[in-house]
């Protein structure tokens, strides 16, 4: 028999059997933030929508506040009419805007009595005509209103022109001009 097993010293405390656990629960937790650091700061990460601007999207349902996963994975060739994205303003650097690419490097775009016009032919996706709807129904198309009308401009490389579902009450690339792919982070999948 051991004479030095705890169970057969008189007066012998046990050592504390818990610290095992301890240990694997703070591991467990440095594992889950350094995971969560690196999913969100290269891969995915939520963001709250900031405002009303793509409330009558079609393919999407973003309203204040709603919770969406961005992607930071995301090319060039992703960058197309139809896609939305989160993007910092061009003339805040702080403030993240989330809106729809309509039209991208070296096409030419305009807005003619509300309609968009994309390399001189109307934009027919299902989104502009949501967009135009919803403009309608909230007021007249005005002759001089820079939310109607737009001459056209060119974009250049690395240029974007980011329109808002909702025409009415998003500000867009009819106020601020064309986004630099360099401001554009991440991609929102319907």
């Amino acid at each position: 028999m051991n004479l030095r097993h705890r169970d057969l010293v008189p007066g012998k405390e046990p050592k504390f059997k818990g610290a095992g656990l301890v240990a694997g629960l703070v591991f467990a937790v440095l594992i889950a933030v350094l995971v969560r650091w690196i999913l969100h700061g290269w891969f995915v990460y939520p963001l709250a929508i900031p405002d009303d601007a793509m409330a009558p999207a079609t393919d999407l349902t973003l309203k204040t506040g709603d919770v969406v996963y961005v992607s930071r994975m995301f090319s060039a060739d992703d960058l197309k009419p139809g896609s939305v994205v989160v993007f910092y303003h061009p003339e805040m650097p702080d403030t993240r805007m989330v809106r729809r690419i309509v039209a991208g490097p070296g096409q030419t775009v305009d807005l003619r009595a509300g309609d968009l016009y994309v390399d001189g032919s109307p934009v027919q996706a299902t989104y502009q005509e949501v967009a135009l709807q919803s403009l309608r129904e909230k007021r007249p198309i005005l002759a001089d209103s820079a939310w109607d009308q737009m001459p056209q401009i060119r974009l250049k490389a690395e240029e974007y022109f980011m329109l808002a579902d909702n025409r009415y009450s998003g500000l867009d690339s009819r106020f601020f001009g064309p986004v630099k792919a360099s401001r554009i982070q991440g991609l929102i999948n319907p």
